[in-house]
């Protein structure tokens, strides 16, 4: 079941992703377009391997807004060794 973890939170993620995310163009007073988006993860903060997948899709989510000139927030919720539970219960 411990080989599962990552799996189920991967699962999770791209489910939340898929029906959570919301993306609103906006323009800014440089002209510039800006976009700006929630992502929302679920992980097992408890575990070694939910806080390195925290830390990862920090640094990804860091480096994709720098190159491309996005504003996306990284919502991160802790599943308390329940994923399946945390997901039913976001919003």
């Amino acid at each position: 079941m411990d080989k599962l973890g990552p799996l189920w939170s991967f699962l999770v993620f791209v489910f939340i992703f898929t029906q959570k995310a919301r993306v609103n163009g906006s323009t800014n007073t440089a002209g510039n377009d800006n976009v700006m988006g929630v992502i929302g993860a679920i992980v097992d903060n408890s575990s070694r391997i939910g806080k390195e997948e925290s830390v990862a899709m920090k640094m990804a989510l860091e480096d994709f807004c720098v190159k491309f000139n996005q504003s996306l927030v990284l919502h991160i919720r802790d599943s308390q060794r329940q994923p399946i539970q945390a997901a039913l219960e976001g919003n």
